[in-house]
C-alpha cells in the first residue's frame, strides 16, 4: 500500500508540473518590455506594447515546439534584421519563457 501512495504522490507532483514535467514561470511581461526598451526598441505605445509582447510569445512558442536555437534564430532572421532578432530572442527568453534559456549562449 505504501508503495502505491508513492507512486500516486509522484504522479500528482508530474501533473501539477505539467505534463512535461518542467515547471513553467510566470511570464514577466513588464520585465520584457523594459528589457526591450533599454535596448532600444520603441514600446512606448499601448499598441505596439501589445504586439512586442505577442512576438515574444511566439518566439517561446518556437522554442517549446523545436527546442533548437538554431531553428528559432532561423525563423526569426528571415527579416534581416540581427541586432531585434539577438533583443527579442534574449529579451523572450529571460522575461517570458525562462525555461528555454539552456538553448541560448551563456
Amino acid at each position: 500500500m505504501r508503495g502505491i501512495n508513492a507512486v500516486l504522490a509522484a504522479s500528482a507532483a508530474a501533473l501539477a508540473l505539467g505534463s512535461s514535467g518542467v515547471a513553467h514561470a510566470q511570464p514577466d511581461y513588464r520585465g520584457f518590455v523594459d528589457f526591450l526598451y533599454r535596448h532600444g526598441e520603441p514600446v512606448d505605445d499601448d499598441g505596439v506594447r501589445d504586439a512586442a509582447i505577442n512576438y515574444g510569445l511566439a518566439i517561446c512558442d518556437l522554442y517549446a515546439s523545436s527546442r533548437s536555437n538554431e531553428y528559432v534564430l532561423m525563423k526569426l532572421d528571415k527579416n534581416g534584421r540581427r541586432d531585434d532578432t539577438a533583443v527579442y530572442t534574449v529579451g523572450s527568453v529571460r522575461y517570458l519563457c525562462p525555461e528555454y534559456g539552456y538553448l541560448l549562449p551563456s
